[in-house]
């Protein structure tokens, strides 16, 4: 008899794990040093829904605002330019990476507000 195949949907994954986006150039420094000059708005991240990417220790380096932002050493190093890290609100191909199962709906004749920066 022939060897079987293990077939699983796309409908039977929970979550995707991708890697960060990157900005050439530029590494991570982690979210304690994005605190140097948004310090409300990483205190105010820990209530969020996406609090949960926060990973503690070593790991959190790639996790945290880097992990929507791209790495932040460039936009640290000068002093927060313009163009140095991302902005998920200008882009959401930034949110697909991680809501693969719901990029498709973002697309659908109703109203969906990722599009259009929120």
């Amino acid at each position: 008899m022939g060897a079987a195949a293990l077939l699983i949907s796309c409908g039977t994954l929970t979550r995707t794990v991708v890697a960060p986006p990157s900005i050439p150039g530029s590494t991570f420094i982690g979210t304690a040093a994005c605190a140097d000059c948004h310090d409300e708005l990483v205190r105010d991240f820990r209530t969020a829904s996406h609090a949960r990417l926060l990973a503690p220790g070593s790991h959190a380096l790639e996790v945290g605002c880097e992990s929507c932002h791209g790495p932040g050493s460039r936009h640290s190093d000068s002093g927060g330019e313009a163009g140095t890290i991302l902005n998920p609100e200008r882009d959401p191909t930034t949110c697909y990476q991680c809501h693969l199962d719901v990029r498709a709906s973002f697309n659908l004749p109703y109203h969906h507000p990722v599009p259009e920066g929120s």
